[in-house]
């Protein structure tokens, strides 16, 4: 598969925590816990989206209908991210988020203006913070992003 600009995506059930890491790396990743795959198919049409899925049936149904669609490799976090980079040769670094949770993108808000919507220990720690401009979940650096840096880097180690 040759490299896609700007990639968007559309994730099966079976693919929530790929679906976070992608938006972790900017990508626009729609994710459907119970959508029915006659209805996945006509997602990935209507929005022009990948399908990501782990249903061989439904990766050969998407050939069928001329839908583009990778069928994901590997059981951890890093080989599913590897196999994709693989693929599509896509930059897995989370210099762009979205937000993890409803993939909309998120902007810088000042430090003072979430004060009482983060825990007090990270806002006394952390200087930088962003919102989701639609669910209103606000992100910093914490201590998770060590790992989050730590299991891209092992995705890149193993990619190249």
């Amino acid at each position: 598969m040759k490299k896609i600009i700007n990639p968007r995506f559309l994730l099966d059930g079976m693919l929530g925590s790929l679906a976070s890491w992608l938006r972790i790396c900017g990508y626009d990743s729609v994710y459907y816990v119970d959508m029915n795959d006659d209805a996945l198919l006509v997602e990935a049409i209507k929005e022009n989206r990948i399908l990501l899925t782990r249903d061989k049936q439904l990766h050969e149904r998407c050939k069928k209908y001329n839908v583009t669609s990778i069928y994901i490799l590997g059981n951890s976090i890093v080989e599913k991210l590897g196999y994709l980079d693989n693929k599509l040769g896509i930059a897995l670094t989370p210099s762009s988020s979205r937000c993890s949770q409803c993939n909309s993108e998120i902007k810088p808000i000042k430090k003072e203006s979430i004060k009482n919507q983060v825990p007090v220990n990270s806002y006394m720690h952390y200087d930088e913070f962003w919102v989701c401009e639609s669910c209103g979940k606000i992100f910093w650096k914490g201590s998770h992003w060590n790992k989050i840096l730590e299991t891209l880097n092992l995705v890149q180690r193993g990619c190249e």
